[in-house]
């Protein structure tokens, strides 16, 4: 189980700015026990609350009690992200922007179907939120529910917008499919052969808005395993001259390579061809040291 949260990319803290400013006593009365359906990601047959997994994913426990969990701030659909759950909370004078947390589940079971009843109830979750300061942070969350407890069971890296950020998430049985926007930087990093100590944004671009492709996994709820499909490239060819990375040389020669992948028609690279591509790049490129 995977427990210790990745180091995000960003600047987002896990201060109070969800809890302190939405979380108050709500008296609730309940005449009889609700009973939620296994797959309907509920409690007492309402969807979860989007800051409620907000606490849980700042948590040091990795455990939150929904009994426990009193809010003010309603939930809300995303009317421009069908099947997502939004929370807004009150405009940040300071930068204009205005907090917000929101997910959308996933999960293999059928609440329909009586076999989903004695299986270990668990949801993908992907998230959004923006703290007010840094822009629009996505992740993956696995939390299993039992009752009125969640649990996170696991905790993706953070991403946003071209470094890391989500997009297409879908589920098909056991198996969750999401892609990743990658920047040069990030593709070089995540080989899983060939390791180099480079330095984001001085050898290579990282930037949010450096954009270059998307990679493309599978995650086996079942089995508690992710593996990589595919990276595809976009299909704009790069220049030979970036001024935003002062023109270095790993960043030309990363272009370089890019652009002879795009104009030989090798656009979706699975693993192999990925591992290949960046042995090029060292090779080609990464002097000796």
């Amino acid at each position: 189980m995977e427990r210790s949260r990745p180091k995000a990319k960003t600047a987002w803290k896990p201060a109070s700015f969800f809890l302190a400013a939405s979380i108050a006593v709500i008296p609730t009365a309940c005449s009889r026990e609700i009973v939620d359906l296994p797959g309907a990601f509920t409690f007492r047959a309402t969807p979860v609350h989007p800051l409620a997994v907000s606490r849980l994913y700042q948590s040091r426990e990795g455990m939150l009690d929904l009994n426990s969990f009193r809010t003010y701030i309603r939930l809300e659909d995303w009317e421009n992200q069908p099947g997502w759950l939004i929370a807004r909370l009150e405009e940040e004078y300071s930068t204009g922007r205005r907090p917000f947390f929101a997910y959308s589940a996933f999960t293999n079971l059928d609440p329909f179907s009586p076999e989903s009843v004695n299986r270990i109830e668990l949801y993908v979750l992907s998230i959004k939120f923006d703290d007010g300061t840094t822009g629009e942070i996505s992740n993956l969350l696995l939390i299993e529910k039992q009752g009125p407890w969640l649990i996170l069971r696991r905790v993706w890296q953070e991403g946003i917008s071209c470094d890391g950020g989500l997009m297409d998430e879908r589920i098909e049985g056991d198996d969750f499919f999401y892609s990743r926007e990658l920047t040069p930087f990030s593709m070089i990093d995540m080989s899983s052969r060939t390791k180099l100590d480079l330095a984001p944004n001085e050898d290579l671009e990282a930037g949010v808005e450096d954009c270059i492709g998307a990679a493309n996994y599978v995650y086996d709820l079942a089995e508690d395993k992710e593996t990589l499909i595919s990276v595809r490239l976009y299909d704009e060819p790069r220049p030979d001259f970036e001024p935003s990375v002062a023109t270095t040389s790993l960043q030309v020669c990363f272009n370089r390579l890019y652009n002879s992948y795009l104009k030989e028609g090798k656009i979706v690279l699975g693993p192999e061809a990925f591992e290949e591509f960046v042995l090029s790049f060292k090779t080609g490129c990464v002097p000796a040291r």
